[in-house]
Formats: C-alpha cells, sequence, structure tokens
C-alpha cells in the first residue's frame, strides 16, 4: 500500500509540477519579465485586452489519464471511510451500445489506448470537484517543489492538503521548513508571499471566444474549413471514438464496423493548434463554460461578474467574531468558499461554494466536434453529462506583489 500511494502521488506531482516560465503571451501586452511565474507546463498564459482579464488556460481539454488519477487519490484517501466520495465522482454518462463486442467501447474511460482522449460523460457539477482537487494538488506540488512542505504519502480524510484550509492556517502538513522571519524565526507560507495558484476554473464564455476569434490566426495563414477538414483518427479506427456523435454512424450498406469517411472526424486531444498554442477548439468534444445559459450570448464582461451571475455570490466565507472561518470539513474542506483570483488592489477574492437549488440551471457548452463547427453554442442542464462534452481549465493571473490578506494570520496569534 505505501508503494502504490507513493507511485500515485508521484503520477500526480508529474502532471502537475512540471513547470516552466510562461513568455507564450498574446494579446495587448506581454506580461513584464519581473510577473512572469512558473506554470505547469500545459498552461499557456494569456494576456487579455482589457475586458478579458489575463488568465491562464489549458492547452487541451481534461484527458481521461487525468480523471482517472483524480478518481484512485479519491478511492485512496476517502474509500474506507466515506466511499460515496468517489461514487459521485464517476462519470454519469457511460456509453452502452454493443459497438460490434468491441471492448475498448465499454472502457472508454479507463482503456489505456483512450488515455490521452478527453474525459466525456462528467456533470457541470463533477466538474466543479474536480477543479477544486486538482487545485489542491497543483499548490501541493508548489510548496513541495519549493522544500516549504514534504511529500506526505498518508493523507486521510480531513488530513488531506486543501489550499483553502492551508490558506487559513487549518492544514499544516508535514512542515520541512518555513520563511525566514526577523521576529519569530521562521514562520509558514502566506498568502501575500505569492507562491499559490488562485483556483482552477471553468472559462467563461466571454475567454472561449477571445481564444477562437479568427483574429489570432497568424499572418498569411488561411483558415481552416471547419466542417470538412479532415481529422484523422487512423484510417482503421471504429467510427465509435469519434469523440462522439449522435447521428448514425453506420449505414446498412457498411460491411466492416471500421469504415472511414471523407469528411473525417475527431481524435485525441493533439490536433488543430490555434497561434496560442490551443487545441481541441474546433474537433474532439464540446466543452463545459461556467455561464448560465441564455438565449443570447451576453456581452464580454470581466470573469468576476459572470462568476456572480453563475451561481457564484462573491464573499460567502462564515467566520466568527475574530474574523477565522468555521472549521475544515470531515474531507478537510472549507465548507462555504473557495479563492479565485484577487481584485485590483490585491485582496484575496473568495466566491461561495455553489450550491445546486432545485431546479438545475442550465450551462453554456461550446466547441466543435467532427460534426459540428466551433461557433457552435448550446444548452446543457448541470446535472447531465454526455458522450460529446468535455472540458478545459482556466487559472485567473494575478500580480505576485502588493497582495493584502483581510483575515487574521500567523502574525496574529500571539
Amino acid at each position: 500500500m505505501k508503494y502504490h500511494r507513493l507511485f500515485l502521488l508521484i503520477s500526480v506531482w508529474c502532471c502537475l509540477s512540471q513547470c516552466y516560465p510562461s513568455q507564450r503571451t498574446q494579446g495587448t501586452t506581454d506580461l513584464p519579465k519581473a510577473e512572469r511565474r512558473y506554470v505547469p507546463e500545459d498552461l499557456i498564459f494569456v494576456a487579455g485586452d482589457g475586458v478579458i482579464a489575463p488568465f491562464y488556460v489549458s492547452i487541451q481539454e481534461e484527458s481521461n489519464a487525468h480523471y482517472r488519477l483524480y478518481l484512485q487519490w479519491l478511492q485512496d484517501v476517502y474509500g474506507d471511510s466515506y466511499p460515496e466520495v468517489y461514487a459521485a465522482a464517476l462519470p454519469k454518462y457511460v456509453p452502452d451500445h454493443p459497438a460490434y463486442n468491441d471492448p475498448m467501447m465499454g472502457q472508454q474511460l479507463t482503456h489505456p489506448a483512450l488515455a490521452e482522449y478527453p474525459v466525456v460523460g462528467l456533470t457541470w457539477l463533477q466538474v466543479q470537484d474536480y477543479l477544486r482537487w486538482k487545485t489542491d494538488r497543483l499548490n501541493e506540488a508548489v510548496l513541495i517543489q519549493r522544500g516549504y512542505l514534504n511529500a506526505n504519502f498518508h493523507q486521510k480524510d480531513e488530513d488531506t492538503f486543501n489550499t483553502e484550509a492551508f490558506l487559513f492556517e487549518q492544514y499544516q502538513g508535514s512542515v520541512r521548513k518555513g520563511i525566514p522571519d526577523e521576529q519569530y524565526g521562521e514562520r509558514p507560507v502566506l498568502f501575500t508571499d505569492g507562491y499559490l495558484f488562485a483556483g482552477f476554473r471553468l472559462p467563461t464564455e466571454a475567454e472561449w471566444d477571445y481564444l477562437d476569434n479568427e483574429r489570432f490566426w497568424k499572418p498569411k495563414r488561411k483558415p481552416r474549413i471547419r466542417r470538412t477538414e479532415p481529422l484523422p483518427y487512423a484510417d482503421n479506427h471504429y467510427l465509435r471514438l469519434a469523440n462522439w456523435s449522435s447521428k448514425p454512424l453506420y449505414s446498412a450498406a457498411d460491411t466492416l464496423p471500421f469504415l472511414a469517411v471523407d469528411n473525417g472526424h475527431s481524435r485525441p486531444i493533439n490536433y488543430a493548434r490555434r497561434d496560442y498554442g490551443i487545441l481541441g477548439l474546433h474537433c474532439g468534444v464540446r466543452e463545459w463554460v461556467v455561464d448560465e445559459y441564455q438565449a443570447q450570448a451576453a456581452p464580454a464582461v470581466h470573469w468576476t461578474q459572470v462568476m456572480e451571475n453563475s451561481g457564484f455570490p462573491k464573499g460567502g466565507l462564515l467566520v466568527d467574531e475574530t474574523g477565522v472561518p468555521e472549521e475544515k470539513n470531515h474531507l478537510g474542506h472549507l465548507n462555504n468558499a473557495r479563492w479565485y483570483g484577487t481584485d485590483a488592489d490585491g485582496h484575496a477574492l473568495f466566491y461561495s461554494n455553489y450550491e445546486l437549488s432545485t431546479s438545475p440551471r442550465q450551462r453554456v457548452v461550446k466547441g466543435g466536434t467532427w460534426e459540428t463547427p466551433s461557433s457552435e453554442r448550446r444548452a446543457q442542464l448541470e446535472t447531465e453529462g454526455d458522450a460529446l462534452t468535455g472540458f478545459r481549465t482556466v487559472i485567473a493571473y494575478y500580480p505576485k506583489d502588493h497582495l493584502q490578506w483581510d483575515w487574521p494570520t500567523f502574525y496574529d496569534s500571539d
């Protein structure tokens, strides 16, 4: 069991902590050299345009391999005491069709050959839980890599690293060293040190459209024909692996299940790179965004406003008379809020955790598949998953200088 957990932690760490100084910028301004951060290698910095604030976006949709790591972590950490946590994370939609007795078709999530395909079948609500987990694993990896924490192979139940619990000093972990301090000799890492990343979230619809805008094509480069360009898997792969189509893929005249088509279909998440380096906007799967669906797309606004309009009230931290938040829950999380970024003055922005109402909301789904263009926009209930919808991740950029913390800290404990 010890070696199993060691392997799992190393796998998560390798996925999240392979970092480089992000210098591939697009937009109105480049990121100043002093403000460049080391970020996971699958994130790209986007400078924005004033209305669209700067952010980091994942190059590709989240893969089956990443989601399997998440499920394995849940099983190892909560499986004994809270097995319902693992069960709740399993995809709500699992393809169920004969598929010519091909075993791969019933193992979309788990088959090794499909490890780098986009994970599908998740509801919008399940994605929120995954994003919190990914944030925690990234910030834990940052602190381990910088030498402030030792890797903890025995996390269990409430004794797990959570970003918000760490910020409010409700999680200590295995401390390797502190930050030198004139008054105390050493102190713990604080928000104002600027080491931690704000929470992963889904892109807003405006951010997604900003990435997909034609003005970011390279000069003298012909735009691709979105619906008819060939997007080859391999000529002899089953079309049912094309992530996916709601239309019939075979006719009575087809004599072989792996018959190819002329206009092409999607493939694993390594194709159709935009100038930012973004993959899969035009093919593969559709993608969840954070916005609540409206019949007409709203004008582009700052991500903070979209969050509030989409069921994440600003604030939300429940604190006592001394300003200290409620104790973390049995899973090691602060129940009431997550940190998603900072305001213009460097104050940490917390938003209430989303709570499902009696009437589920419809969320916007964006992106192209092999049968639809990337300009397509549709609604989908946040409680439903399907085989055509995946997601990619975004982190809000914030300057590391002049950060402000409005709650008690280590220095107020005396």
